[in-house]
Order: C-alpha cells, then structure tokens, then sequence
C-alpha cells in the first residue's frame, strides 16, 4: 500500500517509468517519463485512470517523478511533469540509508524463492544472489531470472524503494568465497555469535554481505571453507529454520543494526 498523504487526499499511486539516462542524446527535463508497458493495463483498464490524475514514477535507478495524467486513451496515457524529480543515493553511496547489503542464499522451491525476494527487497537488500550448495534444493540452482526480477519490481512500486535491487546469477559456495572482499557472515543453526552482535559496529561499512544455508544446513566441507575464508557463523534462534525464514529475518536484523539517518 502506498503512505497516506497527510493532507487528507488519497495517496498517490506509484507506477514504474522507464529509466532515462540524463546524458544521452536528446534528453530532455522536460519530457515525462513513459511508463513501462507492462503498467499500462493496471493504469488504463484496472484502475482506469484519466485526465488530471497524479501519480509517481519511479525509474528504479534512483529517481522518483511527480506525474500528471494529460491525456488517456484506450491504450496509451500521456503524463507531464508536476515538478523536479525526488533523486535517492545507491545503497552503500554517501546519503544512503543503508550500506549495499549482498544476500547470498541457498535457494528454496520456486513459490518461497519468489515471496522471499520480494521481502529481501522491500527490507532494502542491494544484491540477491542464488548460492549452490552441496544441499541446494532440486532445481534451485536455475531460478526463473526473469520471474525474481518481476518480483522485485513490485516490491519496489509496493514499498517505495527507489532502486531496484540486483538478482545476480547463481554461483557456487567456492567461487563466492574466492570473490568476496566485504565484511560477511553466515548463518549457521549449529552455533555462533548473535546476528545483531555480527552487525553492530558495522554501521560504517559501504558494503556486507551475508550468506545463507539450504535447509538440510552446511557440509562439513563448505564449514571449513567459509572459516578459512573468514565468513564468521552467527545465529539467529535456538530453533533451525527455513531457509527463506532465516534470510529474511537475518537480513531485518542487519538493515535495522546498520540503518542510517538520511
């Protein structure tokens, strides 16, 4: 749902907007962004909007306009701009909210993988990346690309998130560690420090990431390699949980640990 207003109005409607590249050839201020095509159904047959309508549209790359409707037609709106556009910082920038958080994460079927993207995204999470473990689930390891990135888009319009988040290819346990250079953690049910003492202290770092297990947990094998890697365990419960479970409240507990005031 959208925030209300304040002002006693309805709120505004967000709708996602192609992304513009200000330094391109013939860009100009003035010209509203068109919606993406896969909004306009919702905008002209489900919510039908018309002339005088206020929206905003958020190009996923940072910028968030204050659109009006200036004519509507039986497939196409045409929008202007009400004013200069609401610009936010990546994850990780200076002025962000939150540091670009990486959750790696032993894919469950696809239904849960699907809900917990969205979730990932609305929590503010930078990159989700489909971790293959000797556990993996069946057919985790080839997750619909296309499908997860629909889903983050709606978590964005839903929650209001400026930038969508990045749904990296799936990679191995080995090959993630060889290539991680950020503080990170990973959670283990068998034992280890707090979540939130992992993070506390962190709230500095432009970047982290966090890895989580499949169901069946970790090998031996992968243990080994994650400690000489340097990737500490931490714990969440004294319970073992989901894995869809774990990577969602692990990475609700970094995001309220490192938050900042923007």
């Amino acid at each position: 749902m959208c925030p209300p207003r304040g002002d006693g109005r309805a709120p505004r409607r967000r709708f996602l907007v192609e992304a513009v590249d200000p330094d391109s050839e013939g860009f100009r201020a003035d010209r509203a962004p068109q919606l993406l095509a896969e909004e306009l159904p919702h905008a002209l047959k489900v919510l039908r909007l018309k002339v005088g309508d206020v929206l905003d549209g958020m190009d996923g790359c940072g910028r968030t306009w204050p659109l009006v409707v200036s004519a509507a037609g039986r497939h196409s709106l045409d929008l202007e701009i009400q004013g200069d556009p609401e610009t936010s910082p990546p994850p990780g920038a200076p002025g962000a909210s939150l540091p670009a958080i990486e959750v790696a994460v032993a894919f469950p079927r696809p239904s849960l993988a699907e809900e917990m993207v969205g979730r990932l995204t609305q929590l503010g999470v930078a990159r989700i990346r489909p971790l293959i473990t000797e556990r993996s689930t069946p057919g985790a390891s080839d997750p619909k690309h296309a499908k997860l990135e629909r889903v983050a888009r709606e978590a964005c319009k839903q929650s209001g998130r400026a930038w969508f988040p990045a749904i990296l290819e799936p990679m191995d346990l080995t090959a993630w560690l060889a290539g991680l250079n950020v503080p990170a953690t990973h959670l283990d049910a068998s034992g280890g420090t707090r979540v939130a003492d992992w993070a506390e202290g962190r709230g500095g770092s432009s970047e982290m990431a966090l890895a989580v297990g499949p169901e069946g947990g970790w090998s031996d094998p992968e243990r080994d390699a994650l400690h000489r890697a340097g990737v500490g365990a931490t714990r969440l419960a004294p319970h073992i949980l989901r894995t869809e479970t774990a990577a969602e409240a692990a990475a609700a507990i970094l995001v309220q640990c490192v938050m900042r005031d923007a």
